[in-house]
Order: C-alpha cells, then sequence, then structure tokens
C-alpha cells in the first residue's frame, strides 16, 4: 500500500537534527525511512513547495530539490480537485474547517487508496468524517523501540532521583556534627560517618533493583520509602 507522506513528517527527516528529535519523533523518521526503502513514499506538488519554500542557501536549496525530485508525484487530475471541494463541504457541515491544500491531500490520497502519513492532528478530525486511512508509522517493531526509549528515559529520571535523595541525606546528616568541636562533635562526626555509610549503601541497592530488575524498583520504595526520602 502506498503512502501519501505530508510536510510535518518529511520536516522531522529533512529539517531537524537527530539529537533534537524525541522517542515518537525517532520513531517517524526511522519509518519514513522504511518506507523509502519499500518504495512505498509519495509525493505531491503541494508538500514539495512546502518543503523547499524559506530555504535560503542556494546550494541546500539545491540539494533538497535534487533529493525530492528522486519520488514521483501522481498527475492531480480535474476530479481530484472536485473531490477536494466536496470533501471541504461535507467536513463543514459537520463543524469541522480546514485547508483547501489538506482537503487535496485528502481526495488525491483517498481517490487512489493511498495511506496518508502525517503529524498534523486535523487530518484526525478530517478522518472522523471522511473515513481516511491515516498511517501512524507505529508497527510492531517501532512500538518496542519506542517502549526501549520510554524505559531508558524512566531509568535515567529514577537514577537522577535516588543521586538527589542521597545529596540531601548527606547535607541534612552534616548538621549534626557541631562546629564546637568536642565530645559533641566527635559523637557527631561518628553518628554521620555511620549514617552515610547506611545512605551509601541504600543508594547502592536501590541502583542495583532499578538497573537490574527494575519492575522491583516500586516494591524497594514502599517498603523503605523513609530511609530514602
Amino acid at each position: 500500500m502506498n503512502v501519501l507522506v505530508d510536510t510535518p513528517v518529511w520536516s522531522l527527516a529533512l529539517r531537524r537534527r537527530r539529537v533534537d528529535l524525541n522517542a515518537r519523533e525517532r520513531v517517524l523518521t526511522q519509518a519514513l525511512a522504511e518506507l523509502i526503502r519499500e518504495g512505498r513514499v509519495q509525493m505531491m506538488g503541494a508538500i514539495r513547495q512546502e518543503l523547499l519554500s524559506g530555504i535560503r542557501q542556494e546550494e541546500r536549496f539545491h540539494k533538497l530539490r535534487n533529493y525530492l525530485r528522486a519520488f514521483g508525484e501522481p498527475g492531480i487530475e480535474l476530479a481530484d480537485y472536485e473531490e477536494a471541494a466536496h470533501m471541504h463541504s461535507l467536513c463543514r457541515a459537520r463543524g469541522t474547517a480546514g485547508s483547501a491544500i489538506d482537503f487535496l491531500i485528502c481526495a488525491v490520497a483517498q481517490r487512489r487508496d493511498w495511506h496518508i502519513f502525517t503529524t498534523d492532528r486535523d487530518f484526525d478530525r478530517y478522518g472522523r468524517v471522511l473515513e481516511l486511512k491515516l498511517y501512524t508509522g507505529l508497527n510492531a517493531r517501532s512500538h518496542v523501540r519506542l517502549l526501549g526509549w520510554r524505559r531508558e528515559r524512566e531509568l535515567r529520571r529514577r537514577r537522577a532521583r535516588i543521586f538527589s535523595a542521597g545529596a540531601f541525606l548527606r547535607s541534612r546528616l552534616r548538621r549534626v556534627c557541631a562546629p564546637g568541636g568536642g565530645d559533641r562533635g566527635i559523637a557527631g562526626r561518628r553518628l554521620v560517618s555511620s549514617w552515610l555509610s547506611y545512605c551509601d549503601l541504600i543508594i547502592v541497592t536501590h541502583l542495583r533493583r532499578v538497573l537490574v530488575f527494575p519492575q522491583n524498583a516500586g516494591v524497594f520504595r514502599r517498603g523503605s520509602g523513609r530511609a530514602c526520602r
């Protein structure tokens, strides 16, 4: 099944650096790359124009233009414009407004039985009226990849919380040491030393549970919540 790729998805892959993409955007760019390898990507003149607009450097403009020329586009017929106008009227009757370019994309895709690959939320509203075929890019493999990125992000957050909790405990325990010295200072320092060792043990144990057995981290936190705060 061919897929008509909309401007926002192209922009993620062509105008954004990979390091600036979040987990879902990375999945979308991977899905676009897979569609390109499979030869299923379709292009429209209006989408091509939007992608090329706003590029000030001549070299970048020519480079992107030559790259996009590898993707052919269907000859838009009179019936496509008529169907786009009809779709516009149907959506307006249901209280859904949209641009002429959006409905032309819908008409071209629907008349050729194509999917539409976009991140524009407006197409979700059009789809409820026009019964469009929207391509999400989240197949089984990419869904697993997205879950892996989310899991990694959650582990980083847990590690940060654990280390911040350890730093807080250390700062609170150091206050036990009296600045005047004497027996009180010696006793305080011994107490601080023993408690700091205990805090390090808690942090290391909890980190080991989070990194090796993430599913047990919540149980450990509930069981030792008072010591970890």
